[in-house]
């Protein structure tokens, strides 16, 4: 399998990366904004660009990975975020039905809004969750429009893992938690922590059995963050006192998100079995693991320490 991993340098990309390298599938990832030396600088939004990319490299399936990653800085920044999301997910979609392969988009969680009940792939979003959803939604429409046979669109969130550029909400518990400062988590906020490696292996399982359409592919657990900051420490062997618990209408964070996210797991369970994502606990055991091994002289990033 030859991979074009479009924004490699994410959460998600750097996972499909390892993810590759383990199957010894050829890959080739781009970048943004962030520097790295193997990776080839790419804005999706440049057609041109784009086009030449995936002509010359001629990907069997080509990962949209790139895009904006906050809720907050998408509604700041509401007509990049478009440009990026649609734009970007036109352009990508137009040059791989011209050149052959397939495509896989990602999708935040929130697609739905507040979830009561677990949501299907088929259900019907909301499009009122803010401009991340409603650019995300526009890019999945464009991708079924133009690859109706050719696509996986995956919905995902809460994800964590062994990322040592510490993205996401997880990365920044760790961060404040090891520097020993306090965490205010909330308690009344729900989601479904999502192991990211796990995610990548389960991408490329569907790729391998030729699977077509959407995915919901989350964590087994459903945890507040709160619970979820708990388990965190334990598992780091980190302080549980720095915890605030309160409630997320008293947060000051800039991304809007529903209180309880909820995506119906029947689906890939069907095809890749109950245990295709570890559960919470199992993953954040394996994140300190695969930490450790990353360090040198046995000082987890972080200052973790198992």
């Amino acid at each position: 399998m030859r991979c074009l991993i479009l924004g490699a340098t994410g959460q998600i990309g750097s996972q499909l990366v390892r993810a590759c390298c383990s199957r010894d599938w050829a890959h080739l990832g781009s970048r943004y904004q962030l520097p790295h030396h193997e990776y080839v600088p790419l804005d999706i939004r440049d057609e041109q660009s784009v086009d030449d990319l995936i002509a010359d490299y001629q990907p069997d399936v080509t990962f949209l990975a790139a895009g904006v990653p906050a809720a907050g800085y998408a509604e700041r920044f509401a007509a990049e975020t478009h440009a990026i999301h649609g734009t970007g997910a036109r352009i990508v979609a137009q040059s791989v039905a011209r050149h052959g392969g397939r495509l896989v988009q990602f999708t935040p969680d929130t697609v739905f809004g507040e979830c009561p009940q677990a949501r299907r792939e088929d259900d019907t979003p909301d499009t009122n969750g803010g401009e991340l959803v409603r650019s995300k939604l526009a890019a999945e429409a464009i991708v079924r429009e133009l690859l109706p046979e050719r696509h996986l669109i995956v919905r995902t969130g809460w994800l964590f893992g062994p990322d040592e550029r510490g993205h996401g909400l997880f990365g920044s518990f760790r961060r404040k938690l090891a520097q020993g400062e306090s965490v205010e988590v909330a308690v009344d906020r729900f989601g479904q922590p999502t192991y990211a490696p796990d995610l990548a292996e389960a991408v490329l399982q569907l790729l391998e059995s030729a699977q077509n359409g959407t995915f919901h592919i989350v964590g087994p657990d459903k945890h507040s963050e709160s619970t979820w900051a708990r388990l965190l420490c334990h598992v780091f062997d980190y302080d549980v006192d720095q915890l605030e618990e309160v409630r997320a209408a008293t947060l000051m964070d800039s991304d809007p998100r529903p209180q309880r996210v909820w995506l119906d797991r029947f689906k890939v369970r069907s095809l890749l079995g109950p245990r295709c994502i570890r559960t919470t606990a199992e993953g954040l055991r394996a994140t300190r693991d695969a930490l450790q091994q990353m360090t040198v002289g046995g000082t987890l990033p972080l200052s973790a320490a198992a």
